[in-house]
């Protein structure tokens, strides 16, 4: 893609146009305002400048051109936001693809289940899928469906040969790949085979459903090069474009469930592939809203609960689709049809507004000390409510269950004390230390450069903060003022304690908060081994490196 190109659409569009789109603006003076889609804004902070084409939220810091706003607002690349905006300035746009990079053992893998998929789905239609065919059928699985989803048919014998002699197939890989087992026969034998894909649509592992009374219903690919079980969200391949657009996923149980949503015309929809969501799910789904659609058993309700925690704990929107029929999305769709489906998802709640009544079942209300284990349990999940939110469950409970507006804050309040404590342990810790420190100013760039790019993605993104909250004790910095700051980052965003204007100080000093970024957990991850790294080579060369005493305020510079 040209850079005159990119030129052309931004000449042909106005920002203050494409914006609109999205958001109510409302012009005052020279420039628009609207409120900020990226964090949730009651009062008009986003200002939109035509004389720039740039626009800029003085809440949340999201700032750019015309391009960075359809980027992230539709959780797009750059190249489909071009492609978007092309389109609309009538510029062709030839978009980059991203295609899959795999060594050549896994790529071996990957081809020989792709070849065996093709095998299934052809032998669907064979004599011997009799069974198998009329299951199918009576469960609305028409070819459509069976292509879409890579659903197909494993004979009891065949695929070993036509894989081997035909597509001449290592019996190695077959074996890693868990279609053949250890005595050279199929791995799965007379079952409905459900293919599952990774991102770029090949197949990585399969599931067999039995056709008879097995006492295994499921048989599963083993763990591979290609297949980890918690990294895989089951149609993330055809659900995430749809998801990104609507901003919205919905999370259900399993197979047929995704599949019923789909033939209610609901395409952003993925299955977890284990009990309870990954931190590798999390970092896929992160930016959306959740909507989770579990069964309505006891076991269902307790993995909507165990996902809703993870889904807060990591900062994510998350709503509950209560199904109250007592039967699975499947059933209820070949029962009453499509708009039965929509309309759950459309009466969804709040995912706290779940955990109130799942509390309130649990629970004897009638008695005092179900109350005060009623309060003591339901508080773990208040801390994360958004303040409206949490004002309005306060005001429920002490209306419902008569405990004062005074108790449930002070209950809240013992996260404040926590922080508090974490922080004055550290300030202490720097204030007290008596070994000399060494003069970090002239070394700020080579040492420190990484740990400025932490600092200033944590002051923009409270789901980042949230990550970092969890593995900061794994760092180790060269500039002993960043933990702390680190500290009090966490605090700001959860609304308990401002970052003192000593630290500020620091911060417009020495970070430039115009710099590069992270967004991703992986990102932070793999930026906390830099800082590691750096601060193993700043001990290393430490004897080498021309030190001043440090004095109290100075921040670590000489004198």
């Amino acid at each position: 893609m040209s850079n005159n190109k990119i030129e052309l659409i931004k000449n042909t569009l106005d920002i203050v146009d494409v914006i609109q789109e999205y958001v109510d603006l409302s012009k005052k003076g020279k420039n628009y305002w609207g409120v900020c889609p990226f964090h949730d804004d009651s009062n008009p902070s986003m200002s939109v400048s035509p004389e720039k084409q740039m626009y800029k939220c003085f809440s949340c810091d999201k700032a750019g051109g015309i391009f960075k706003f359809v980027q992230d607002i539709e959780k797009i690349s750059f190249y489909e936001a071009a492609e978007k905006l092309g389109n609309k300035a009538g510029v062709e746009i030839n978009l980059i693809k991203s295609e899959p990079k795999y060594n050549e053992r896994q790529k071996k893998l990957i081809d020989a289940l792709n070849d065996a998929m093709d095998y299934y789905q052809a032998s669907i239609d064979s004599e011997d899928a009799i069974n198998a065919l009329d299951y199918a059928n009576k469960r609305g699985l028409n070819s459509k469906i069976r292509e879409k989803f890579k659903i197909g048919y494993a004979p009891k014998k065949g695929l070993i040969n036509y894989l081997t002699k035909i597509r001449h197939h290592n019996e190695s890989d077959l074996i890693n790949a868990s279609l053949m087992n250890s005595i050279g026969e199929d791995f799965m034998k007379d079952r409905l085979i459900f293919g599952i894909a990774n991102e770029f649509g090949d197949t990585i592992a399969m599931s067999g459903r039995t056709l008879k009374n097995d006492q295994a219903k499921y048989i599963n690919s083993s763990e591979s090069l290609i297949f980890k079980k918690s990294h895989i969200l089951y149609n993330w391949n055809n659900a995430n474009k749809v998801a990104k657009k609507n901003n919205e996923l919905i999370l259900v149980e399993g197979f047929m469930d995704v599949i019923a949503l789909y033939k209610a015309n609901i395409e952003n929809v993925v299955a977890i592939m284990g009990t309870a969501l990954t931190k590798e799910n999390i970092n896929k789904i992160r930016g959306l809203k959740i909507i989770l659609m579990f069964d309505s058993d006891k076991a269902g309700i307790s993995a909507t609960i165990k996902s809703i925690r993870i889904l807060l704990e990591n900062g994510i929107k998350t709503y509950v689709a209560q199904n109250p029929s007592g039967i699975d999305p499947d059933e209820l769709f070949n029962s009453k049809g499509e708009k039965a489906i929509k309309e759950i998802i459309d009466n969804r709640i709040t995912a706290l507004e779940f955990i109130y009544i799942s509390h309130k079942n649990k629970y004897d209300i009638s008695k005092i000390e179900e109350i005060e284990k009623f309060v003591e349990s339901f508080k773990k999940y208040l801390i994360y409510a958004s303040p409206v939110e949490r004002d309005f469950l306060i005001n429920k409970i002490k209306n419902e269950l008569g405990v004062s507006r005074e108790i449930l804050v002070k209950d809240l309040k013992i996260n404040k004390t926590i922080v508090k404590a974490q922080t004055t342990h550290n300030e202490n810790k720097v204030l007290n230390q008596k070994k000399n420190e060494y003069n970090q100013e002239k070394y700020d760039i080579k040492y420190n450069k990484s740990a400025y790019i932490l600092i200033r993605s944590l002051l923009k993104s409270k789901s980042l903060s949230e990550y970092y909250d969890r593995k900061r004790h794994e760092i180790n910095y060269v500039d002993r003022t960043l933990p702390i700051i680190g500290t009090y980052i966490i605090a700001a965003h959860r609304g308990i304690e401002k970052i003192p204007n000593k630290y500020k100080k620091y911060i417009k000093e020495k970070i430039n908060l115009e710099g590069e970024t992270i967004e991703k957990n992986e990102d932070l991850d793999d930026i906390i081994k830099v800082i590691n790294k750096n601060h193993k080579s700043y001990e290393k060369n430490k004897n080498r490196i021309k030190f001043n005493k440090k004095k109290d305020g100075n921040y670590g510079k000489s004198n």
